[in-house]
């Protein structure tokens, strides 16, 4: 569970930077802090081996709730992330089963042997959820991590595509050795075709205005035998 704290501190950090939440995040850091020196007091000072175990399970329980509750806000644009909602998911069930065992252990007295060796229920399923929640945690981070990756691509894209409108230009691409045009539909706006129009250079170049026709074909002349860079013939 100590491990698996620190992971929920760091994810809580990332979700947060992530979704861009107007929320502190340096409290989770107190989280720890706290369950550190908990668990030197009880281990150190005043040997209480059920108190420490039940510390460190409210430590993780906080961060849990709070990873959930993060996991589950939405984003500015109202969209709440499937992958966001299914680490959200875990993280919900470990907290119920965290809660289970922080007061198993806050009530312990029993037998500091037993507790230590025995092989409860409750420690089997604290263990298991534990795993769980650490693969969880490293699955929803690395998706995470991809998600932000895509989002800041279609968010450059998007503005690439309002600049480029906005100035009358496209982008195409020709396979130089077939002589086939992809592009899209700002460039058939540009010239004035629709997408049943042959997207061949040929057949572009016949649409062009008498007077271009020439440096043109010059152009992909020059760029075909010498291959030289496209900016640096314009």
């Amino acid at each position: 569970p100590s491990f698996i704290l620190l992971g929920l501190a760091v994810y809580y950090h990332a979700i947060v930077k992530f979704k861009q939440l107007m929320i502190p995040t340096r409290w989770s850091c107190a989280v720890v802090l706290f369950c550190l020196v908990g668990n030197f007091y009880f281990l150190e000072i005043h040997f209480n081996l059920a108190a420490k175990v039940a510390v460190t399970t409210l430590s993780v329980l906080i961060l849990l709730a709070a990873n959930r509750w993060a996991a589950f806000y939405k984003q500015a644009d109202g969209h709440c992330p499937m992958t966001h909602r299914l680490t959200g998911g875990i993280f919900a069930l470990s907290a119920a089963v965290f809660a289970i065992r922080f007061f198993y252990y806050a009530n312990w007295t029993g037998d500091l042997n037993e507790l230590i060796l025995g092989n409860s229920f409750i420690q089997g399923l604290s263990y298991f959820m534990s795993s769980i929640t650490g693969i969880g945690t490293s699955i929803g981070f690395l998706l995470m991590c991809n998600e932000k990756y895509i989002t800041q691509y279609k968010q450059t894209l998007e503005l690439l595509q309002t600049a480029q409108k906005a100035a009358g230009m496209s982008p195409y691409m020709t396979d130089l050795q077939t002589g086939e045009t992809t592009n899209n539909d700002e460039v058939n706006q540009i010239y004035g075709v629709d997408s049943t129009f042959p997207h061949r250079v040929e057949n572009f170049m016949a649409i062009l205005h008498p007077g271009d026709k020439e440096r043109i074909a010059k152009f992909f002349q020059t760029l075909v035998e010498k291959r030289e860079n496209f900016c640096a013939l314009e």
